[in-house]
């Protein structure tokens, strides 16, 4: 019986996948795509704020304030990517994340 549930715990994962069902590690490797993503933009417009007040590159006033607005947001985005998310929101991403591939299946048909 041990096997055979132990067997269902591996092989459901792999199911939810052949079916293309989300599940809970689709999100977690999303968010932290997404997370990595939001990092390497970060440290570009980080350089360019830099080069800036090096005097490297000089920036408008607009362009400044801009970057500067860019990087307190994206530093929001990525401290949210890095809060740990509780079961609820899990479940709550899987089932949106279901929605959205139904209506597509069901758009392309």
């Amino acid at each position: 019986m041990k096997a055979r549930s132990l067997l269902l715990v591996l092989l459901l994962p792999l199911a939810a996948k052949v079916l293309g069902q989300t599940t809970r590690e689709d999100i977690m490797a999303s968010r932290e795509k997404r997370k990595i993503q939001l990092e390497g933009v970060l440290v570009n417009i980080q350089k360019k704020l830099e080069d800036h007040r090096s005097g490297k590159k000089t920036l408008e006033k607009h362009q400044l304030e801009h970057l500067e607005h860019k990087v307190s947001a994206y530093t929001h985005q990525i401290e949210e990517l890095d809060r740990e998310l509780d079961e609820e929101e899990i479940q709550h991403r899987i089932q949106k994340a279901e929605e959205i591939r139904k209506a597509r299946m069901h758009k392309e048909l």
